[in-house]
């Protein structure tokens, strides 16, 4: 339950600022896609464990932006199918640039990301190819916590929005409200999912639903506990949202961009709570 170590969370840090300035100088110079870089994912909100964990390195073309409502006046209007064609660009030269710079490396394209592994690295990179979402919340503020992304899907051709700077924020205000329980019952469902055979459902569970699961159960009662009676605590829940899946289905991820029952399924759920069972009565 405990955080890692800061010296380890660094290399992280200054990993993807190596896979940063590599990127940045030739999609700069020669491919003119004026990138801007920013991290995002568990090791952003310190809820990533030692068993797994890498860190999201987002790549955002300044070429086009998203905005929400009505396009300001001094903006340059471009077609979805001229914000894909730059956006493909785009992940084709981050895949170019990380082979021939890292050439040991592990470079394998996902539909989301390109996960750079081994060689020289330290740490995992996930490297995110995406354009800024500008919202209105944003133009008013000026705070980069109102600011979206969004993530190019390269199997649909579509974008995924999502709020990663917004997620910081409200996962410092959570566990600031339950006394630190919040990430510590993160960090220990992230572990007991990751000792999992990968036929369990449990394995279903990405670590940003697991995020928001433990975002749904009320700071004071996270706060008024202790170690792993967190357990308990965690367990609770989900049988009533096990019970009340009308309920379950109200449920939204930390950044209320969608519904966690649209990726977490109840037979998930009922999984989470006999492995929650066996665990406690292991150790008492």
């Amino acid at each position: 339950m405990q955080a890692m170590p800061k010296a380890s969370t660094d290399i992280f840090y200054q990993e993807g600022k190596r896979i940063q300035n590599q990127l940045e100088n030739e999609l700069d110079s020669k491919y003119n896609l004026h990138p801007d870089f920013r991290f995002q994912g568990s090791v952003t909100t310190n809820t990533h464990i030692k068993a797994v964990s890498d860190i999201d390195l987002l790549v955002l073309t300044e070429k086009f932006k998203s905005y929400e409502g009505e396009l300001p006046s001094y903006c340059h209007k471009i077609s979805h199918k001229t914000s894909i064609e730059y956006i493909e660009i785009l992940r084709s030269a981050c895949i170019k640039i990380l082979k021939k710079q890292f050439p040991k490396a592990d470079v394998k394209a996902n539909s989301k990301s390109i996960k750079t592994v081994g060689g020289s690295l330290q740490k995992d990179i996930d490297v995110v190819p995406a354009n800024w979402f500008i919202t209105k919340a944003y133009n008013q503020s000026n705070n980069e916590a109102d600011c979206g992304v969004q993530i190019f899907n390269s199997k649909t051709k579509d974008f995924n929005r999502n709020f990663p700077f917004k997620l910081i924020v409200l996962v410092n205000k959570k566990d600031k409200d339950s006394a630190g329980n919040y990430r510590k019952l993160v960090r220990l469902m992230k572990t007991i999912k990751i000792d999992l055979d990968d036929d369990n459902p449990i394995r279903d569970i990405s670590s940003y639903d697991i995020q928001a699961l433990v975002y749904n159960i009320p700071s004071k009662e996270l706060a008024a506990c202790s170690g792993l009676k967190l357990l308990q605590l965690a367990n609770k829940y989900i049988l009533q949202w096990i019970s009340r899946e009308d309920v379950f289905n109200t449920l939204k991820v930390p950044d209320k961009t969608r519904s966690i029952h649209e990726r977490v399924s109840i037979d998930s759920l009922v999984a989470l709570n006999e492995e929650l069972n066996g665990l406690w009565e292991e150790i008492n």
